[in-house]
């Protein structure tokens, strides 16, 4: 699920205008991942999903397909070299940057109150 250059070129969103240039390749690269499992620009939550199966192997099943292993690698390298992931706050503010530490504990509230719900996966 590598991005190629048509796909590059298709990210094509003002919402990226938001983060910094240098945050902007792993938000292309979740958008096509959230376009590629959901038909969706960005899924909401999608930024929840997408790190569970880059974090979790088991977790990498969304039903017909999974994120490719490239991607994951991709992902997760692009993640670790920023220092962080890209989650979107709310419905009108956009995408954002949020380093790793606050994440975390983000991610960790997620999973709690979907543990707490019995929420099945997507």
């Amino acid at each position: 699920m590598k991005a190629s250059t048509e796909q590059e070129q298709r990210v094509n969103d003002p919402a990226k205008e938001c983060l910094a240039a240098e945050h902007r390749p792993l938000y292309e690269l979740m958008i096509i991942v959230s376009e590629a499992l959901w038909y969706a620009r960005w899924c909401w939550g999608c930024e929840y999903d997408i790190w569970r199966a880059i974090t979790d192997p088991a977790e990498n099943d969304f039903g017909i397909v999974g994120i490719g292993a490239s991607t994951v690698v991709e992902l997760r390298a692009l993640s670790d070299q920023l220092g962080g992931w890209i989650r979107w706050g709310s419905h009108d503010r956009g995408p954002s940057f949020v380093p790793t530490a606050e994440w975390l504990i983000v991610y960790g509230a997620w999973l709690e109150r979907r543990e707490a719900q019995d929420v099945p996966a997507r």
